[in-house]
C-alpha cells in the first residue's frame, strides 16, 4: 500500500528538515532510535499513539506522514471510496482506522473513523499528548479507562484527555463506528517548534 510505503521516506524528510538525530527525536517522542529507523526502512509500523507521539515531537499533521500533502484547497471533500485505512499496533486487537479527512493540509484537528473491536486483550490501553473527540455513529461502544467506563450509544460525545490511557471497544451487537478527532494542544505545538 502506497501510503503505508511512504510513511518511512516522509518520516525521514520531516526529521531531516527539522535538523533532529533519530535519538532526539526518539527521546521527545518517547520511542527508540532503533525503532525510529526500522519505521524509516519500511520495517516496522508504528500504532496511531506512537505516530501521534512521533508527529507531535516533530511539530507536524499525521497526515504530513500518510498522504500526499499536495492540495491547497481551502474546501477539499473526501469521498469515502478514497478514505485510507490507518494500520496501527492495535489492528492486532481487531481495531480499523480510516482516515476522514483526506487531503487535510492545516495545522488544525485530524479526523479518524474507528471501528473497535469487540475483544480487547485485558490492560491494552493508549495513550498520547493532545486531545480526542468521539462521537459514535454506530454504537453502542464502550469508552474504558483504567479508572472508569462509559458505554455510548450512536449521537453520544466524550471528549477524552488523551493522556490517560483508554481504549474503545464494540459492545454491542453490531460493530460499533465513530468519528474521532485529534485536537493538537498548544502546549505540544510550544514545545515542538
Amino acid at each position: 500500500m502506497e501510503t503505508i510505503e511512504q510513511l518511512g521516506p516522509r518520516l525521514h524528510f520531516y526529521r531531516k528538515k527539522k535538523g533532529m538525530t533519530l535519538a532526539l527525536l526518539g527521546q521527545k517522542a518517547g520511542v527508540s532510535a532503533p525503532f525510529l529507523s526500522q519505521v524509516e526502512r519500511g520495517e516496522k509500523v508504528p500504532s496511531l499513539s506512537v505516530l501521534i507521539k512521533i508527529t507531535g515531537a516533530l511539530g507536524i499533521k499525521i497526515s504530513h506522514l500518510i498522504l500526499d500533502q499536495q492540495f491547497p484547497e481551502s474546501i477539499m471533500v473526501t469521498r469515502s471510496s478514497e478514505r485510507q485505512p490507518l494500520s496501527r499496533d492495535l489492528k492486532q486487537a481487531g481495531h480499523n482506522y480510516l482516515t476522514f479527512a483526506q487531503k487535510s493540509t492545516s495545522s488544525g484537528p485530524e479526523f479518524f473513523i474507528i471501528k473497535p473491536a469487540f475483544d480487547i486483550p485485558e490492560g491494552l490501553y493508549h495513550d498520547h499528548p493532545n486531545e480526542e473527540f468521539v462521537f459514535v455513529l454506530q454504537g453502542p461502544i464502550e469508552l474504558k479507562t483504567k479508572i472508569d467506563n462509559y458505554i455510548l450509544y450512536a449521537g453520544d460525545a466524550a471528549y477524552i484527555n488523551s493522556s490517560i490511557p483508554h481504549i474503545h471497544r464494540s459492545v454491542g451487537p453490531h460493530q460499533g463506528e465513530a468519528l474521532i478527532t485529534i485536537i493538537h494542544t498548544r502546549d505540544e505545538s510550544k514545545t515542538n517548534e
